[in-house]
């Protein structure tokens, strides 16, 4: 996935490929860190299942969000998607694209510098 806001940790690239991610304010090891007090402590997890990627939101408190609608529970994830925590965006890339060796959360704001550079 590709952070998109200025609310993530830090610019770059997130692997989620290597098994369930949890993603929050304190994920634990291999998690995905994003600090706020808007972020829950184990906020949502990405996994692989069933031939496809899928988003766990874990109860947080201000939600998880795909192209701007609350998961409820679980929700699919495809290409192109845009995953919010609380107020933290991101794209998701799939593996195998033209835009990605990984699939990967990548920071909108990066990917449009890149567009553009």
């Amino acid at each position: 996935m590709t952070k998109e806001s200025t609310e993530a940790p830090t610019d770059g690239v997130y692997d989620v490929t290597g098994g369930p991610t949890l993603i929050g304010r304190a994920p634990g090891p291999g998690g995905l860190v994003i600090p706020g007090k808007g972020i829950s402590r184990e906020h949502a997890v990405v996994e692989y299942r069933d031939y496809a990627y899928w988003v766990l939101d874990q109860g947080s408190a201000n939600g998880t969000f795909v192209n701007n609608k609350r998961v409820e529970r679980v929700q699919r994830l495809h290409h192109g998607d845009r995953v919010r925590f609380n107020e933290t965006d991101f794209l998701f890339l799939m593996p195998g694209r033209k835009e990605a060796d990984a699939t990967v959360v990548v920071p909108l704001e990066q990917r449009a510098a890149q567009a553009a550079g």
